[in-house]
């Protein structure tokens, strides 16, 4: 499963007004920016590690090991979160 946020009013706002803050270019990892230290620290926790790609390759990603796209859901946070009554951004394909 991904989560993919199809550019929210938000974004587009902050963006416009030129206080978008963006942290990381995709592709990217949540240990990118880290020394071997910090690396070896995060490692030895529960933290999970996440990974930033693009639509294109994660799904590209997929039949490069020969798996056929079959099916495609959506799905929110359970309506655990405000943007859960604008949008889905959890994605599944099987």
């Amino acid at each position: 499963m991904f989560s993919f946020l199809v550019l929210p009013i938000h974004f587009d706002l902050f963006d416009r007004k030129g206080n978008l803050v963006v942290k990381n270019s995709i592709p990217s990892s949540s240990l990118d920016n880290l020394t071997e230290e910090e690396i070896e620290k995060y490692l030895t926790t529960d933290t999970i590690i996440e990974f930033g790609h693009t639509l294109e390759n994660q799904i590209q990603g997929q039949f490069d090991a020969g798996f056929v796209l079959n099916g495609f859901y959506k799905d929110n946070f359970g309506g655990n979160r405000p943007l859960d009554k604008y949008i889905k951004c959890c994605y599944k394909s099987n």
